[in-house]
């Protein structure tokens, strides 16, 4: 009887020891993974520009005119300072959307609503910086003039500079 009794305190130990060890395991490669991603998520300015950017649908400064076919998006900028290079409007209908991209200058089909009455002159638009709200005129006769279906949303992304190469980042979605 005192056999099996020493035969199962062994059986006991073995698996304690085991899952000690499991636990060792993780703690060790865990530790290794998260300063791994910590040192590469450093200075990224992506995460700098999510949530900085969004369409203002308030007091009616995003809208479509179905009849001049120009698209008016009231972008608002927050506080939190990042290299914004450009911006990408994806627009949408029904049945297909279109991305648009601008930079700082004048860009084709793209007017800032500064210009009304007339806001189809050709003005260089400006990209709007820390704090800042500005409205752009898109025409979309110019622009997207094959674009089926009715405007019904448009998104926005931030184009940012990063490692000398430009990404767009996490678009934000607005129905019109």
């Amino acid at each position: 009887m005192v056999a099996k009794n020493k035969k199962s305190q062994s059986e006991v130990i073995t698996t304690v020891l085991l899952i000690l060890v499991g636990i060792a395991a993780v703690a060790v490669v865990s530790t290794f993974v998260i300063n791994m991603v910590r040192n590469n998520l450093q200075g990224t300015e992506c995460f700098d520009a999510v949530g900085q950017l969004e369409i203002n649908v308030d007091g009616g400064y995003t809208f479509y005119n179905y009849s001049s076919k120009l698209l008016y998006v009231n972008v608002v900028r927050a506080e939190k300072d990042f290299n914004l290079t450009g911006l990408v409007f994806i627009v949408g209908s029904d049945i297909e959307k279109k991305p648009i991209t601008i930079h700082d200058g004048i860009n084709s089909g793209v007017y800032p609503a500064a210009n009304l009455p007339n806001p189809l002159a050709p003005t260089a638009v400006s990209l709007p910086v820390a704090s800042q709200t500005y409205t752009y005129v898109l025409d979309m006769n110019t622009l997207y003039s094959t674009l089926m279906g009715n405007i019904t949303r448009v998104s926005i992304a931030p184009i940012i500079i990063k490692q000398c190469k430009e990404e767009a980042s996490k678009t934000i979605p607005v129905y019109v």
